[in-house]
């Protein structure tokens, strides 16, 4: 920085009441040009020159009026005519530049001169490539303020509450329960004049077929038809068929199930015909878990006797086990076995009792309950807000043809709604994704288990 005296022009300097505060050096008034050096800036006719420790502003020099530059208490203003520097930015010295009794502060942001902030060309203005000189002519417009003082950075918006708490109902989403469930359907695998034993272990082939293709499939629990292990010899009344029966769980049919259970991680709804006792038979469905666990078994309570041949009494005891809810690995689970369907009264009690899905394995014939088939069991599924999974055999069984076994196995949800059905006439394997919470969000529409009123229904259970 020079150590020459500062030089003003023949133009008096005007300056304000204020007096303007400088070095302890003197001001001297020469004829050599304007130099600017760590003391105040002072504006003459020559070209305004900063020194590397002040403020520089481009290469070339800054052209002012020449008008006297006029220090007040008033901000110093830079009128709407962008002040236009060179592609050098314009730097600031790290010492505050002082004009008046207010200091005089240039930063990164804007250049301070008295109580109220100038605007400067590095906050106002963008650099441009070319210098632009200032018309001295031009009317001064209103001073833009800018306020320097200590700004506190907005807080952070405050997260609503459900931001913070997330619905259940959204929560329950994340971790649903979809389990995938399978029914089988089959027509009768040999002729019936075979001996027993042969007639077993073609019906267990045949299904064993389709137990295999669920495992391949994922299936997590899966039922069969009503006595699947035999045709449906209730058609007559022959003391033939007693010999079919088999214990439950020490018998054949259930240790082999508990075998392919085990092997796909499963549950098996097994219905055989079952023998408890000498000449004490059962209608029954073994269930077993995922891990190959005898869990327990249904007996069915509601027994026909009734044409065209449906001569159940003949065979089987009414149940003596109500109506048991098998809590598996993947659901709570219910049987009702065919004819029990036409009853509400059990569908409800496994509803009470906790069951999600309730299988339904049935061997029913057309132009006897068809018309109920799809009437009946979505309507438990809704009264009672559960899964139903109901199965039907297929084709014709000679020599009784009482009538075609019409199939449709299907799955309805607690809504009613079918999700998965079969054809009427095709051995198949029928699956569905079942989702369980969908039991709990339709028990919270209907409130059917908060408004019964059990305490009027004793003429119900009058016998």
């Amino acid at each position: 920085m020079s150590d020459e005296p500062q030089v003003v022009s023949e133009e008096p300097q005007v300056v304000s009441d204020e007096s303007q505060v400088g070095s302890d050096e003197p001001q001297v008034v020469s004829d050599e040009p304007q130099v600017v050096s760590e003391e105040p800036q002072v504006v003459s006719e020559e070209p305004q020159v900063v020194s590397e420790v002040s403020q520089v502003v481009s290469e070339k020099p800054q052209v002012v009026s020449e008008e006297p530059q006029v220090v007040s208490e008033e901000p110093q203003v830079v009128s709407e005519e962008p002040q236009v520097v060179s592609e050098e930015p314009q730097v600031a010295s790290e010492e505050p530049q002082v004009v008046s009794e207010e200091p005089q502060v240039v930063s990164e942001e804007s250049q301070v001169v008295s109580e109220e902030p100038a605007v400067t060309a590095e906050t106002a203005v963008p650099p441009s490539e070319e210098p632009h000189a200032l018309d001295a002519e031009e009317p001064v417009a209103p001073p833009t303020v800018i306020e320097v003082a200590d700004v506190e950075m907005p807080a952070p918006p405050t997260p609503s509450i459900n931001e913070i708490i997330r619905e259940p109902k959204s929560e329950k989403k994340q971790m649903s329960r979809i389990v995938k469930c399978g029914l089988i359907q089959t027509s009768l695998a040999c002729d019936v004049k075979e001996s027993l034993e042969t007639i077993r272990d073609a019906q267990t082939e045949r299904t064993l077929k389709y137990i295999d293709q669920a495992g391949q499939e994922g299936v997590q629990i899966i039922c069969m038809q009503e006595i699947f292990t035999g045709p449906y010899f209730c058609a007559e009344q022959n003391t033939r068929w007693y010999d079919s029966v088999e214990p439950i769980p020490d018998g054949p049919t259930t240790r082999l199930m508990q075998e392919y259970a085990k092997k796909y991680s499963m549950v098996i709804v097994v219905p055989i015909y079952e023998e408890d006792g000498t000449g004490v038979y059962y209608n029954t469905a073994a269930v077993i878990d995922a891990d190959g666990t005898y869990l327990g078994k249904y007996r069915k309570n509601h027994i026909p006797h009734t044409a065209p041949g449906f001569w159940e009494k003949f065979y089987f005891r009414p149940g003596n086990l109500g109506y048991p809810v098998f809590k598996t690995k993947y659901a709570d689970v219910g049987v009702y076995i065919c004819y029990d369907r036409h009853f509400p009264e059990g569908a409800r009690e496994l509803g009470l009792a906790g069951a999600e899905i309730v299988f339904n394995p049935s061997a029913t014939v057309a132009g006897l309950s068809e018309y109920l088939w799809k009437l009946e069991q979505p309507a438990h599924a809704v009264a009672n807000g559960y899964f139903v999974g109901a199965i039907n055999r297929v084709g014709f069984e000679a020599p009784w043809n009482i009538g075609e076994f019409y199939g449709q196995s299907y799955f309805c949800d607690p809504r009613g709604q079918f999700l998965a059905q079969a054809k009427r006439d095709e051995d198949a394997l029928v699956t569905a994704e079942l989702d369980l919470d969908k039991i709990r969000e339709v028990r919270h529409t209907w409130q059917f288990y908060r408004d019964r009123r059990p305490e009027t229904y004793g003429g119900l259970v009058r016998l």
